[in-house]
């Protein structure tokens, strides 16, 4: 009897892993996880850089629509000048494309420029993402610019 436990216990030894071969199956197990993990985070990444740019192309958009919506010269009194006119104080009351000159808003709902909807009202945002948009609005004698003077 003496002699198959001998045996036994020698099989046994020799079926098992031991500390190095353990150390290298988890080496080799972090690199395979790690490997998986690279193409898992960019697809994140791009994902999330997507979804942004889409909703900063939306919020542009909306505001282009906005502007381009309006007449080019203000109907009250026919000027061009640049700018809200005194009895304009905000984007509700704009009436020609020039009043946005100068306009800006933002997401981040502490700030004194929080983005609103065209009627006035403070846009909530629940995300951490802040965005803003600033319009500059120029009179052009020439689709490339002002006409050089030679």
């Amino acid at each position: 009897m003496l002699s198959i436990r001998g045996n036994h216990r020698r099989d046994a030894r020799a079926k098992a892993f031991t500390l190095a071969e353990g150390m290298m199956a988890v080496v080799v197990l972090a690199m395979a996880v790690g490997a998986m993990m690279g193409p898992l985070t960019a697809s994140y990444q791009q994902t999330r850089t997507v979804k942004q740019t889409t909703t900063a192309i939306s919020m542009a958009q909306q505001l282009l629509d906005e502007i381009l919506s309006k007449p080019f010269v203000d109907p009250t009194d026919l000027s061009m000048t640049l700018g809200p006119e005194a009895d304009e104080l905000g984007r509700a009351s704009f009436d020609n494309m020039d009043d946005y000159n100068g306009y800006h808003d933002s997401t981040d709902t502490t700030a004194a420029d929080s983005m609103k909807t065209a009627a006035g009202t403070t846009i909530t945002w629940d995300s951490n993402e802040i965005y803003s948009r600033a319009v500059t609005v120029e009179y052009r004698a020439t689709p490339d610019g002002p006409q050089s003077r030679w």
